[in-house]
C-alpha cells in the first residue's frame, strides 16, 4: 500500500511540474496555417553583433496563409506600411526556403532582395527564418520567430 501511495504522489507532483514557465517553441510547418513570423534579432554584418529588434525600434511581422499569399507589417523610426503578395516553399539540398513574390517591387525596403523577390532560409531545427545570405554582402541579416 505505501508503494502505491509513493507512487501516485510522485505521478500528481510530476504533472503539476512547471507548466506555466514552459514555453511552447512554434516551429515553420508545411501544413499548420496561418504561420505569423516576428523580427527577433538583427545580425548587424560583418562586425557579428547581434542585436534584438526592440533595441533598435524595428518591428517586421510576416503572416503566411494556407493559400500560398503572406502579409508583412514593417516599422521603423521613419517608415511603416503593409505589403502582400505569394509565397513557394523550395527545397534544396535538404533546406527548405521560402520565396517571397511581392506584388511591388521592395529594393528600397530590403537590403538583398531583386526586384520583388525576397528569400527566407528555414533554419535546421525549423525555428528561425532568417534571410542570411545577405550577409555575405555586408548587409544586416534578419532573424524571425514564429509566434503564432
Amino acid at each position: 500500500m505505501r508503494f502505491k501511495i509513493g507512487l501516485l504522489a510522485f505521478i500528481f507532483i510530476s504533472s503539476c511540474s512547471n507548466d506555466e514557465n514552459s514555453v511552447e517553441i512554434l516551429k515553420f510547418s508545411l501544413t499548420d496555417f496561418p504561420q505569423t513570423w516576428e523580427l527577433s534579432s538583427i545580425n548587424a554584418g560583418l562586425s557579428g553583433e547581434i542585436i534584438n529588434a526592440e533595441e533598435i525600434s524595428v518591428s517586421e511581422i510576416y503572416v503566411l496563409n494556407d493559400n500560398g499569399t503572406f502579409s508583412k507589417e514593417f516599422q521603423d523610426e521613419f517608415v511603416q506600411g503593409n505589403m502582400n503578395g505569394t509565397y513557394d516553399i523550395t527545397t534544396t539540398e535538404n533546406r527548405e526556403y521560402l520565396i517571397f513574390t511581392y506584388e511591388v517591387d521592395i529594393d528600397s525596403l530590403s537590403y538583398c532582395s531583386n526586384g520583388n523577390v525576397e528569400t527566407m532560409l528555414v533554419s535546421d531545427n525549423e525555428q528561425i527564418l532568417s534571410n542570411g545570405s545577405c550577409l555575405a554582402f555586408d548587409s544586416p541579416a534578419m532573424y524571425y520567430e514564429r509566434i503564432e
